[in-house]
């Protein structure tokens, strides 16, 4: 895969409750996003992509769940990269790391400093909210505007209520500090559509409680043909 110089794009390298990690680029700077699968998978896509792990600028992560960061200690030993989180580009207007503004913005998650990104270059944007029980006005601020969203559908609430999990986990799944669902996702998709979002990614669907032909028809159901809409892979490199 090529990288564009000029235009933002979200590689995921994998994208579901077992692991996630990806690449924000805009062509010069590239930031990892995550890394939440084996060092070696994190090496393997960026291959795919054409990067060497010394071409990156920095480490960018979510929270420190394992599912985002269980890859991180092994690579950052091979590949020593300044690690951001809320607190580093939580500011008004965020940092600037090589050509990308990023700036960083509190989600409700139950985990200390959850957070999701905002990305912008020139006249480019992008959002990537994951990991979040519900759209809080942060969110909506952090993501106002931007041409492109990675947004977590993480389950179906018919497949998650009725499926294996022990009931205590699926309330902390379904609370304001758990996940977010697709008829969540797709609502707050509906409302994006009419403040400029022009493509969006399904994200973080669970591999017990979600199918991606579910997540997307709730989706495109809801956006109707405002935008285009897709399912980010659980495993394998996909650009968005």
């Amino acid at each position: 895969m090529e990288i564009e110089t000029g235009r933002l794009t979200y590689f995921a390298f994998a994208s579901s409750s077992d692991g996630n990690a990806g690449v924000v680029s805009d062509g010069r700077t590239h930031l990892l996003l995550d890394a939440g699968i084996s060092a070696a998978r994190i090496r393997d896509g960026l291959g795919e992509i054409g990067l060497d792990p010394r071409e990156l600028s920095a480490l960018l992560v979510t929270h420190l769940h394992e599912d985002h960061v269980k890859g991180a200690k092994v690579f950052l030993k091979k590949t020593p990269l300044p690690v951001l989180r809320l607190k580093d580009a939580g500011g008004t207007g965020g940092i600037k790391v090589g050509t990308v503004t990023v700036l960083a913005f509190p989600t409700p998650h139950d985990a200390e400093d959850s957070c999701g990104f905002r990305f912008e270059t020139g006249d480019d944007s992008l959002g990537f909210a994951t990991d979040l029980g519900e759209v809080t006005r942060e969110v909506r601020r952090g993501v106002k505007g931007v041409r492109r969203l990675v947004l977590e559908s993480n389950y179906d609430p018919g497949m998650l209520w009725e499926g294996p999990y022990p009931f205590p986990l699926k309330q902390r799944i379904a609370s304001s500090t758990g996940h977010l669902s697709n008829p969540d996702a797709a609502a707050f998709l509906a409302e994006m559509a009419g403040e400029g979002l022009e493509e969006a990614a399904l994200g973080h669907l669970s591999t017990t409680n979600n199918l991606p032909p579910l997540a997307l028809a709730e989706a495109k159901k809801a956006a109707g043909d405002r935008m285009r809409i897709t399912v980010l892979a659980r495993r394998g490199v996909v650009r968005f």
